[in-house]
């Protein structure tokens, strides 16, 4: 009952489980568990990172000498794009009592809402709220930017309005 979006992925990379939130999120239907990730890419972009995800925890179990358990690349996570919807997925291996990936973990979190009041929030931070047009720190950020990048020079253009106070109070 999670709305988190759950998978399993055996070591052999093959879908274990999956539960109804990450069926939604990645396109996946019943009868997809069994098979292998990489026959399931391309499906959406949740379903990608769950596949890249799993295959970079299994090789890590793989690696002669890495302790699973300790190794600081045991949690990494990717922002996955889907159906109009942004995904946090992240896989955490599942270790095996030699060491080994026994199965990875893919947990997906729908972050839509916080992705959508981030870019209103920046919005604000870097835009005019009257005329909605970039202000002088946004300015200031992409003139540096253009003069950083430019090989053939940068034109600025400067406009003094007269009695613009007047025109923005009314």
């Amino acid at each position: 009952n999670t709305p988190a979006a759950l998978a399993r992925v055996d070591a052999d990379g093959c879908l274990q489980f999956v539960n109804e939130a990450m069926r939604r999120a990645a396109s996946l239907t019943e009868d997809d568990l069994g098979r292998t990730v990489k026959e399931l890419s391309g499906r959406s972009a949740v379903m990608d990172a769950v596949r890249a995800l799993s295959h970079h925890m299994i090789a890590l179990g793989t690696e002669p000498g890495v302790d699973v358990e300790a190794d600081p690349r045991r949690l990494i996570s990717m922002s996955a794009p889907s159906g109009g919807h942004w995904y946090d997925v992240r896989a955490v291996p599942e270790p095996a009592p030699d060491g080994s990936v026994d199965s990875v973990l893919v947990v997906a979190r729908d972050v839509t809402r916080f992705r959508e009041a981030q870019d209103r929030l920046t919005h604000a931070a870097t835009h005019d709220s009257l005329t909605g047009l970039p202000n002088r720190d946004l300015a200031r950020e992409r003139a540096v930017a253009a003069l950083a990048t430019s090989r053939g020079g940068t034109a600025l253009l400067l406009l003094d309005l007269d009695r613009f106070k007047l025109v923005n109070d009314s």
